[in-house]
């Protein structure tokens, strides 16, 4: 490793946008048209089952307005007004039973097609860690040719810690989508359930059950949104030294570049990620000498 090597240091990769710093618009939408058909075939198929179950007969009497209340746990109250008392449901109670259970079937096929190990969601969270996991490491490598010559994107992906970060994200994402489904499930139940009761007839109670599954695909995608930047920016954190274990070892390298670079060139550093590594490197200024900072970063490295 030459001076000119341990000198230089490089600009980070800024972001350019302040509408969408993290450059995930793109990711963002693909995953909310994926929710979209996924809704969408929600929808028919509950339309094809209740054209097949939810059968019987008008009645000879006046009807009167009624309104289901939904809401979810107690937030979000809403009133939806139909005509109870005018429809004569031909189903027993197990019947009933069985027809909120192909429901659930559904609602799960839809939502939670892959199961746990292979969740369609995970697709997108995943390319997402990985982007976050590109871009902190073109990043740093930028900064450090240092850096840049004793690691390589592979080992950061087969690394421990990025391994740990998308089996937990497999675990909280599916659990997120699980009360997706079981949410709109209950949801449902009740309104089905309601309608029998009450007489409010397959038409009314369809309608409702489209808006209520509207509610529901609204809610799925901020949750969407939430995961994906999520795991891009928990995979940014974690390679650039804001996390434990391997990723502030890569830190910490970074940071000893730095301490050999005096302050002038470290102030073009534009960027948070910068300002973390000037105060670590006037931290070891005061702690080590200059040969010794080489050392230190090069035992955390070897750490990982």
């Amino acid at each position: 490793m030459t001076p000119e090597q341990t000198a230089k240091v490089g600009l980070p990769i800024v972001p350019r946008s302040k509408v969408d710093p993290t450059r995930s618009a793109k990711q963002v939408t693909a995953m909310y048209r994926d929710i979209e058909e996924r809704y969408l075939g929600i929808k028919r198929a509950l339309k094809a089952l209740f054209d097949q179950r939810l059968t019987g007969r008008e009645r000879e009497v006046n009807s009167h307005s009624w309104h289901f209340l939904c809401h979810d746990h107690g937030e979000d109250m809403r009133l939806y007004q139909v005509n109870a008392g005018k429809f004569i449901y031909d189903m027993s109670a197990q019947e009933l039973a069985d027809l909120l259970e192909a429901v659930q079937v559904i609602l799960d096929d839809y939502l939670l097609e892959g199961g746990e190990q292979n969740l369609w969601a995970m697709d997108y969270i995943a390319a997402e860690a990985q982007r976050g996991t590109l871009e902190a490491f073109n990043n740093l490598s930028q900064q450090s040719q240092v850096y840049a010559s004793q690691t390589t994107l592979q080992q950061l992906l087969s690394s421990p810690g990025y391994l740990n970060q998308i089996a937990a994200a497999t675990l909280t994402t599916f659990s997120d989508w699980k009360v997706i489904s079981d949410t709109a499930r209950g949801d449902l139940t009740n309104i089905i359930t309601d309608a029998v009761a009450r007489g409010v007839n397959p038409r009314e109670t369809a309608s409702v059950i489209s808006k209520r599954l509207d509610v529901s695909m609204s809610k799925a995608k901020t949750i969407a949104q939430t995961e994906q930047v999520g795991a891009l920016r928990q995979a940014q954190w974690k390679r650039n030294g804001l996390g434990g274990g391997s990723a502030r070892a890569e830190y910490w390298l970074a940071v000893a570049i730095c301490a050999q670079t005096d302050d002038a060139q470290l102030a073009r550093q534009p960027s948070r990620q910068g300002l973390h590594h000037r105060a670590g490197a006037r931290l070891l200024r005061r702690e080590r000498q200059p040969l010794e900072l080489l050392l230190f970063a090069n035992t955390m490295f070897a750490d990982r």
